[in-house]
């Protein structure tokens, strides 16, 4: 995979066959990308590492559709799983008349923090800033060893089951 920490060609290998993609991994100095260039989408998701995280991860996710949402966030899961992540954090600018649309398919996975925040860099404008942080409740990967076979077919990334009796006990979102 792309992202440091838990990758294998394999693994890498498995998931470009599992969702027809060609991916293009490019390295600069310490910072990773991993393009991800699914052809039933227009969204190209870049994502990247977080620096003193591997466990944490950011996605660029400008021409993303709000139909594409269901595709694009499994795809991202799945690649998270078996890469050992489990937050993403993503932002993605729309107009006002549009946020309740995507909130609502956004709405369908676990995100942290979701919430909508007038953009800064254009204050007259109708642009909000949608921001959240994906999570992975239930990743494949759950040790530094890395990924190397078959995703699983009966795999459910978003069980919450562990994750809300943790955040119950801290007295946190839940999801």
């Amino acid at each position: 995979m792309g992202l440091l920490y838990g990758c294998t060609n394999t693994a890498d290998t498995l998931f470009k066959n599992r969702h027809k993609l060609e991916y293009v991994h490019v390295r600069k100095k310490e910072e990773v990308f991993v393009l991800l260039n699914k052809t039933d989408v227009n969204c190209r998701p870049t994502i990247s590492s977080v620096y003193g995280d591997c466990t944490a991860c950011a996605v660029y996710l400008e021409y993303l559709n709000p139909e594409e949402i269901d595709k694009t966030f499994t795809m991202l899961q799945e690649y998270m799983s078996i890469n050992a992540r489990i937050s993403c954090f993503f932002s993605i600018k729309k107009q006002h008349l549009t946020i309740q649309d995507w909130i609502k398919k956004l709405k369908k996975f676990p995100i942290a923090g979701l919430h909508v925040q007038k953009s800064n860099r254009e204050p007259n404008s109708h642009y909000y800033m949608i921001t959240g942080i994906l999570k992975v409740p239930n990743p494949i990967v759950n040790t530094y060893n890395a990924w190397n076979t078959e995703y699983p077919k009966n795999h459910d990334n978003n069980n919450v089951t562990k994750i809300n009796k943790l955040n119950k006990e801290f007295d946190l979102e839940t999801f």
